[in-house]
């Protein structure tokens, strides 16, 4: 879909608005309704699956509801009996309709779509209502936004219809009947909503077959009969529909209120057993996520991923960062860094993103003339990208200890969380996990070559306390290539002589 064409205008009536419209306090209501989603809650693209129905129970049979561009290739279409649809395509899947999912998939949606305006409605089975009249501005324009979400819900993977106007069932009306109008003028309504047909617009079908009866087939035609013999033959609720939508009646609508925590799913085509392709899977997942964070100013510090295969059991994968992130460029990289080195231990049928922990979103602040070019990438991203990468055991700081003992004397935590101490004694940057002996000739340490002694000595006695008390004599020796090390004379066993690390 080409939200471009959403802001052609057909005629006058329907061009953008003046600047004297502009300044209207009145509402604009951007409706997104969803043609395929019966069939999108069961695949990640109804374009590249295979001949796919939906069926719905009709009566005492079944019927198809929805129909993927392969299976309507074969013939089948919307209405036809399941038989029927068998007999033309053998190789049909067909899945029993889901009004849970679908209304679980549109709240999703709603939450996503949180980032563009406060004021998100539902309208189920198949429709969002945002109002987008203060959001306009931010975004820079009505035809700026249409055209951001519309990039955001290809990328999530569904085909939609945008249509806006001061009235939220007006909007519906147009985006239910693929119409992508902008009718941004509330005179405007009425020659526009009257090319509509009375077949689109959802109405209860008894009224819609009474209407067709009468000879009536659009919204023009409806309007030129009297309302008091319409309310008398079709009831008083009909008529308010149509008042609701030119914006006679007040429609108050309840905004949507999201979750606190994130969960998403999307079931694969197919069996996968690529990273490369469950990554194009994680990423639609992250990108609700993105959406879902950025409406509410928050961001995450750690994601679980959820890997469900057909014959065994779920498997999991956490990824973690040091500080709370919204950035979804960052969050798949690091998720991408981790599935390098994951090894599946069956084909994936489906995939679930989860976000437990949502926190207070605080962004970094910079320099007002801050080239963005030059700027280096963040040292906190980096260490996640490392740690993602090479493990969090691999990735760390070291925080020195109050123990003279060198093997106590500091211990690890988390990069960059090393509190500040005071002036250190000099002390090698490698030290040895364990001391190394040291050979003696002529009563002199030697290590391929005989050992210079430079500096030293210096004692170090301690340990009684906890069992594991040392009395040693540490020197500073060269040896024959020019390193310096670092040793010691044991002076409980035997005076022998150790290596325990080298100076840089």
């Amino acid at each position: 879909m080409a939200t471009d064409q959403a802001l052609a205008p057909r005629q006058e009536a329907h061009s953008l608005p003046s600047h004297e419209r502009q300044v209207s306090h009145a509402p604009l209501w951007l409706c997104v309704y969803f043609p395929n989603l019966p069939l999108e809650v069961f695949t990640s693209s109804v374009e590249h699956v295979g001949p796919m129905v939906v069926l719905q129970q009709q009566k005492n049979r079944c019927v198809v509801r929805a129909v993927s561009p392969a299976a309507e290739a074969e013939g089948v279409c919307v209405g036809m009996p399941i038989n029927a649809a068998y007999a033309l395509c053998h190789q049909l899947d067909a899945r029993l309709h889901n009004p849970k999912t679908e209304v679980a998939r549109l709240k999703r949606l709603a939450a996503w779509a949180g980032q563009f305006t406060p004021m998100v409605s539902l309208e189920p089975p198949q429709a969002l209502l945002l109002e987008v009249k203060a959001s306009m501005k931010l975004f820079g324009g009505l035809e700026a936004l249409c055209r951001l979400i519309g990039e955001g819900l290809s990328e999530l993977g569904h085909e939609f219809v945008i249509a806006v106007s001061p009235t939220p069932i007006a909007s519906w009306f147009m985006a239910r009947n693929a119409h992508e109008f902008v009718v941004t003028d509330k005179e405007a309504l009425r020659s526009v909503l009257g090319e509509l047909t009375l077949t689109g617009l959802g109405l209860d079908a008894r009224v819609v077959a009474g209407l067709h009866k009468s000879g009536l087939r659009t919204l023009r035609d409806v309007w030129r009969l009297p309302r008091e013999g319409l309310a008398r033959r079709f009831g008083c609720g009909f008529l308010n529909i149509f008042d609701r939508a030119l914006g006679l009646t007040p429609d108050p609508r309840k905004a949507f209120v999201p979750p606190e925590r994130f969960a998403s799913a999307l079931e694969l085509p197919a069996e996968i057993s690529d990273t490369e392709l469950l990554l194009i899977a994680i990423h639609r997942l992250q990108l609700e996520l993105a959406g879902f964070l950025r409406a509410r100013d928050a961001g995450v510090d750690s994601l679980t991923i959820t890997l469900h295969h057909a014959r065994r059991p779920a498997s999991s994968l956490q990824v973690g960062m040091r500080h709370n992130s919204c950035d979804a460029d960052h969050l798949l990289l690091l998720i991408r860094e981790r599935f390098e080195h994951l090894r599946l231990p069956a084909s994936v049928i489906r995939v679930t993103l989860t976000a437990d922990e949502i926190h207070a979103f605080t962004p970094a602040h910079r320099q007002l003339f801050d080239n963005k070019e030059s700027v280096d990438q963040d040292w906190d991203q980096v260490l996640e990208q490392l740690q993602a990468r090479l493990g969090e055991q691999a990735v760390r700081g070291v925080q020195p200890v109050m123990d003279h003992r060198p093997e106590r004397a500091w211990s690890y935590v988390d990069p960059g969380e090393a509190k500040p101490v005071g002036k250190l004694p000099h002390r090698p940057l490698w030290l040895l996990p364990q001391p190394q002996a040291l050979a003696l000739r002529r009563g002199r340490p030697w290590r391929q070559g005989k050992l210079r002694l430079q500096q030293g000595p210096e004692r170090i006695e301690g340990g009684w306390w906890d069992d594991a008390d040392i009395c040693r004599d540490y020197y500073v020796a060269i040896d024959r290539n020019g390193s310096r090390l670092w040793i010691f004379r044991d002076l409980v066993q035997a005076k022998r002589w150790y290596l325990h690390g080298w100076f840089s």
